[in-house]
């Protein structure tokens, strides 16, 4: 509703342009009423959230802010693979660390995620040994795929 609106204004503004100026230099003249902007990051948001699922974006934002996140030396052990349903599954290199980041870390990490990503981004975390998730299938629902 609002575009036809908008649409009609500049209509009306064309044929008012055309009408003091002549059709030959109107046109110039209705380079100086441009449209209102519309800002690329929205644009970029819009095509991108028709692409991605929000748990895949996520993700994404995840995997781009681990370091930050978690720290140089989590993140030196650790990436986060999955997330569905706001559980995030991070593999981790070696069981010693596993064992590690379950304690008192494990609350500070989804404190931290949820801070960077938004409250309710994640509220548990699944540590995983390295291998368990194929990189390219990190994000492939169940059933997905199978035959």
């Amino acid at each position: 509703m609002l575009n036809r609106k908008k649409n009609r204004q500049r209509r009306i503004i064309a044929k008012a342009l055309r009408g003091w100026y002549g059709p030959e230099f109107a046109e110039k003249e209705m380079s100086a009423y441009p449209g209102d902007g519309v800002k690329l990051s929205s644009i970029v948001d819009g095509l991108l959230s028709k692409m991605f699922s929000g748990d895949e974006l996520v993700l994404m934002e995840l995997k781009e802010k681990w370091t930050e996140i978690a720290g140089v030396q989590i993140a030196g052990i650790s990436r986060p693979v999955s997330i569905r349903d706001n559980l995030l599954c991070v593999e981790v290199d070696h069981s010693l660390w596993l064992r590690e980041l379950m304690g008192p870390t494990k609350g500070l990490l989804i404190k931290n995620i949820n801070d960077f990503c938004g409250a309710e981004t994640c509220r548990e975390i699944r540590f995983v040994p390295v291998g368990r998730y194929s990189r390219t299938d990190s994000t492939k629902k169940e059933g997905e795929g199978e035959e």
